[in-house]
């Protein structure tokens, strides 16, 4: 006589399930989060001030105001607001955020670059960038908000913004910093605006 297999109740299936859903959505989640690494932490072979000096300079040269610099724990912080106007859409064919970004060409939008350089030797640096975009009117729910909690004029209080992860933007920024890197390490040979559109 053949035994079927032991019963298996509803409640232990619908665990079996949860169960599942909830392992490959971590793994999902760990594969999210090492694609976003991946996307936002570069090497660069130059010594750190090198490094550091050249990052500076390219977000000064992509219209940025820099906002905070910290040499020794590496922070930089910079803002860029963008206006639609018939110069901006000219000078954003080469730049930065291009048509890339999430509303890269919105009026008023403020985009936030942070970077943090560390060393990983004598000749070699590590950079971790994070890219924000605060739209020019945060959505109609968080502005009711800070009407109400008196917090609009607050310069530390964020209503809203989205960090944009798309690696077109990352690997231009790098790529900035890579070519200003080389230039300053042989000024004689990379002219100064290489690589710029115009």
């Amino acid at each position: 006589m053949i035994r079927s297999p032991l019963p298996v109740s509803s409640s232990a299936r619908l665990f079996l399930f949860v169960a599942t859903v909830l392992a490959s959505g971590c793994a999902s989640q760990a594969e999210l989060i090492q694609w976003r690494r991946k996307m936002t932490i570069r090497p660069l072979p130059a010594e750190y001030g090198m490094a550091f000096s050249a990052t500076v300079s390219v977000l000064q040269d992509e219209g940025f105001v820099i906002e905070e610099v910290d040499r020794r724990s590496g922070l930089i912080r910079a803002l860029k607001q963008e206006y639609l106007t018939a110069s901006s859409i000219r000078r954003a064919i080469g730049s930065l955020f291009s048509n890339d970004a999430p509303g890269s060409m919105d009026d008023g939008a403020t985009y936030e670059v942070s970077c943090v350089l560390t060393r990983s030797s004598a000749v070699t640096t590590q950079i971790r960038a994070m890219i924000q975009r605060e739209p020019p009117v945060p959505p109609p729910e968080l502005e009711a908000l800070a009407h109400i909690t008196d917090a609009a004029d607050d310069e530390d209080f964020r209503l809203y913004r989205e960090n944009i992860y798309v690696p077109a933007v990352y690997q231009r920024l790098f790529d900035a910093i890579a070519l200003e890197v080389e230039r300053r390490k042989q000024p004689d040979k990379i002219p100064p605006g290489a690589g710029k559109e115009a």
